[in-house]
């Protein structure tokens, strides 16, 4: 047996160790550079930490659970540049923008209710266009446009048949936009979106009902993308859902919430951030972020989102003017309107905020397009 020293950090791999009557060992796992503590069977708290922390937790967690079995587990993921990458203090990394506004502003509609899928019929070119200009900015990320290719939307508009065609048809844009930009460094993230209704809180289903669905939209990317980003999740159990069907891929995972307008530092569903988190603390998500609203209420949750774990968090906001409580895709993106106050300039000073609050990931949704990403690119680059 290795004893254990406190102010030993988990940066080793070792067979066994002990601390006090308690046992257990190091082991690699596919997850990225994360401590991993289990009690008995249960994953308790996936983090980046020195191992005095790892064992305050672990001290804690036996005190309520009487078992003195657990199992911490240093992950180390050589494959993977994003977790390696962000093992790094100062690394930052830059989202791309919107899919679906900026595809209204190059002149593709049609569909409303199937919004930014429709595309993927119609106009599959402009999609992979508009993922070149997103790299073309400087993003270290582009995601796949399959925030609207869910089974729920397909089945209302006959289009069942075509799920796994669709779904695979987005990362193949994305992947031939990387190809094209000869950008093998920049990853691709696979959208898992809220699946009954954006922003609506009170229409997201039950973790039992959602988590099945998830994960056959999961399966059907994940040979095809780099992680997932659980995105625009209004609800602390929607998110659960999603996250857990992306983990069991095995891929590493984000997670996103969208926060109520207005300055507000809360979810849609008026749960907290702390009550989000820990939704998820038995969860192997490797980074927190929080999405599609108002870049004031970003700026308002940074320093809490900061402040939940060791994992990288960041924020990219929309640039609508308000969206109603009852909105509905069917409604037409036309009614939420368009912000006059956030060209480049100004969206990168609410960038600039978030990055001195401790985000290490920014960049932009709805109403935010390549200018604005580039912008974002300059301001991380040269001026921080």
């Amino acid at each position: 047996m290795v004893p254990l020293a406190q102010d030993r950090l988990c940066d080793k791999m070792a067979e066994n160790f002990e601390f006090g009557d308690c046992h257990g060992h190091y082991s690699p796992h596919t997850w990225g550079p994360t401590v991993y503590i289990m009690i008995g069977q249960k994953k308790l708290v996936p983090m980046k930490m020195g191992l005095s922390s790892l064992l305050k937790i672990f001290q804690s967690e036996l005190i309520k659970s009487r078992d003195k079995t657990f199992l911490a587990k240093y992950a180390q993921n050589n494959r993977n540049p994003l977790t390696e990458m962000m093992t790094f203090d100062k690394s930052i990394y830059l989202l791309d923008g919107g899919m679906g506004q900026e595809l209204i502003k190059r002149g593709v509609r049609g569909n409303e209710a199937l919004w930014s899928a429709n595309a993927l019929i119609t106009d599959p070119d402009v999609v992979q266009a508009i993922h070149e200009s997103y790299i073309e900015a400087g993003a270290d990320v582009i995601t796949t446009n399959t925030y609207c290719t869910t089974r729920a939307r397909f089945d209302r508009y006959n289009l069942s048949e075509r799920f796994v065609e669709l779904n695979q048809l987005a990362c193949r844009l994305a992947q031939q936009a990387r190809e094209e930009q000869e950008r093998a460094d920049v990853l691709i993230a696979g959208s898992l979106p809220p699946y009954y209704g954006s922003y609506r809180p009170e229409l997201a289903r039950s973790y039992e009902e959602l988590t099945p669905i998830y994960q056959e939209q999961a399966e059907v990317l994940a040979p095809h993308v780099d992680f997932f980003i659980c995105e625009t999740m209004s609800t602390a159990e929607e998110a659960r859902a999603a996250a857990s069907a992306a983990a069991s891929t095995e891929k590493p995972v984000w997670v996103a919430w969208t926060l109520e307008d207005g300055g507000a530092d809360h979810l849609r569903s008026g749960e907290t951030l702390q009550q989000a988190f820990e939704a998820l603390i038995d969860l192997p998500i490797d980074a927190f972020l929080v999405n599609c609203c108002a870049p004031e209420s970003i700026t308002a949750a940074m320093p809490k989102l900061a402040s939940l774990g060791s994992q990288p968090v960041g924020g990219y906001a929309n640039g609508f003017v308000a969206i109603p409580k009852d909105w509905l895709i069917e409604s037409s993106v036309d009614v939420l309107g368009s912000r006059t106050d956030l060209d480049p300039e100004s969206y990168a000073g609410y960038g600039k905020e978030w990055l001195e609050a401790g985000a290490r990931i920014v960049g932009g949704c709805c109403e935010v397009g390549p200018q604005h990403i580039a912008r974002l690119r300059r301001l991380i680059d040269t001026e921080l």
